[in-house]
């Protein structure tokens, strides 16, 4: 025998030998497997449409169990966990588009927080922006940890009035979440409409006349 087709053998069996060891299915496994692929193909060509597992099994003279198994083996995938795999990933960087629409909602967030009434916006940019407790800022103002609490709650429901109304992507009116003063509320309203440069005046159905730029829907950013 040459040399080289002795070699070529050996090599090939080598690789074959590893590609098996490394398989998680057995030879068995794989006849089944690719039987089942068959009989699938075929059904599908007969019936012109994907055949039910009901139908696989009684072609191939199987159980549903044993044909429901085989299907599962061959919807498989295994991949090493070394594999790079950074090619193929999803970046989770932002897009320019998305990048823009971020920082528009930050942009009208820091317009609703800027108009809240002054004690409010203080707890609002304490907690959320300079990551403080609620604890420590009670210390500081000389107020029970239950009152912070409750202002910090009702400027949460103010802000959300407040991009409900202005920026909402809808025509149907925002509920009306907050529990202060309608005269208040409505001082608010018009307050965030003005913090908003170049806004077009839109009538709103709640408060009358208010300030809108076209924008994305924020209630989910307060939260």
């Amino acid at each position: 025998m040459p040399f080289g087709a002795y070699a070529r053998r050996r090599i090939v069996g080598a690789f074959a030998d590893e590609m098996r060891s490394n398989d998680w299915a057995t030879r068995t496994a794989r006849k089944r497997i690719k039987e089942t692929l068959a009989v699938k193909e075929a059904l599908t060509a007969a019936l012109g449409r994907c055949p039910k597992v009901d139908e696989i099994a009684s072609a191939m003279g199987v159980d549903r169990a044993t044909a429901e198994d085989a299907l599962s083996d061959a919807s498989r995938t295994v991949s090493h966990l070394d594999d790079a795999a950074a090619d193929s990933l999803v970046s989770a960087l932002p897009s320019p588009e998305g990048s823009a629409l971020s920082a528009e909602r930050m942009q009208y967030l820091r317009a609703a927080v800027a108009a809240l009434p002054e004690k409010m916006r203080y707890i609002v940019e304490q907690v959320y922006f300079q990551d403080r407790s609620v604890k420590d800022l009670a210390a500081e103002l000389g107020a029970t940890h239950s009152a912070i609490s409750q202002q910090r709650a009702e400027a949460v429901r103010l802000l959300r009035d407040g991009l409900g109304t202005h920026y909402s992507d809808t025509d149907t009116p925002a509920p009306i979440e907050s529990r202060i003063s309608p005269a208040r509320r409505n001082a608010y309203l018009a307050s965030v409409g003005e913090w908003t440069a170049g806004g077009l005046t839109r009538q709103d159905p709640h408060h009358g006349p208010t300030f809108h730029v076209p924008g994305h829907g924020l209630n989910a950013a307060v939260s």
